[in-house]
């Protein structure tokens, strides 16, 4: 589920910061798995003031106009939006940027003139589909001024709340659900290319079901290995815990193995690990 972290602003009449907003969630039953900028990529986006604009000698359909982004000297840029205006502000991308879908702007000629970066459309940045002509920016923002500070959009953030704790809670209660998928939980555990919240509720899924004798090794193995990773977050060490000693049940060799593991970061363990510690391995 993503929400928008202004909509919940509007709806509760309050400013929210990301942590405090995302801290609160999980107190109330509702971990957030990540926190992501709604339109990332606009950070060295500024405002650019078409000071003149002129025909291309080359291009019926072209433009070269100089703008203002802020710096000593005004750019050349080639423009071919019908609406570019002396007088206007728009957003300006300088040679060097990166604009949200990829491309990396470059000095370079265009039909014989020098372009200087680029006057941006909505669709350019990401904020939506209309490209028939560059987005005119209504501000007494000075050139060079940042385009995040004319239009707020950069601090709008999502946040990604997937239902981790109400599908675990399904599971506890029917875990045949989960029978099918178990090699699938498992193979989850190990992927160091996935958000961690990826392993988080994999392994809070497998702490209420009876994992099959046929995966029981790997299942182990993985869990040991999340519990000594000091770089995982404590829950995942924590779920993981339990998973290791629900497998170890009856096997000494295994409970002397987890043990072990657990013990030498006892010292510098959160206290939630501490906790759950001594209440699987006593």
């Amino acid at each position: 589920m993503n929400v928008s972290r202004r909509w919940l602003e509007g709806f509760l009449r309050r400013p929210l910061e990301a942590d405090d907003l995302v801290r609160r969630l999980a107190m109330l039953g509702a971990p957030v798995d990540a926190v992501e900028p709604l339109h990332p990529g606009l950070e060295a986006i500024v405002v650019g003031h078409v000071e003149s604009v002129a025909p291309h000698p080359n291009a019926d359909r072209l433009r070269v106009c100089r703008v203002n982004d802020g710096g000593e000297e005004l750019r050349h840029v080639v423009c071919g939006a019908p609406n570019v205006t002396a007088g206007k502000k728009y957003p300006f991308a300088r040679v060097g940027v990166t604009i949200p879908g990829g491309l990396t702007l470059e000095r370079r000629k265009i039909r014989g003139e020098v372009s200087e970066g680029m006057l941006c459309s909505a669709r350019e940045l990401g904020l939506g589909q209309e490209h028939d002509g560059i987005l005119e920016l209504d501000t007494a923002a000075a050139p060079g001024t940042p385009f995040l500070e004319v239009l707020p959009v950069g601090d709008d953030r999502l946040v990604a709340q997937r239902a981790a704790w109400a599908v675990s809670n399904c599971v506890e209660i029917h875990t045949a659900l989960a029978r099918p998928y178990m090699a699938r939980f498992i193979e989850q555990l190990r992927r160091r290319d996935a958000h961690q919240a990826v392993r988080r509720n994999a392994v809070r899924l497998l702490q209420f079901v009876d994992i099959p004798p046929r995966f029981a090794s790997r299942a182990f193995d993985a869990c040991v290995e999340l519990v000594d990773d000091p770089r995982e977050p404590v829950a995942v060490r924590a779920f993981a815990m339990t998973v290791a000693a629900r497998i170890a049940k009856g096997h000494p060799e295994l409970i002397s193995e987890l043990r072990l593991i657990v013990s030498k970061h006892l010292e510098s363990a959160s206290m939630a690990f501490c906790v759950r510690a001594r209440a699987i391995l006593t």
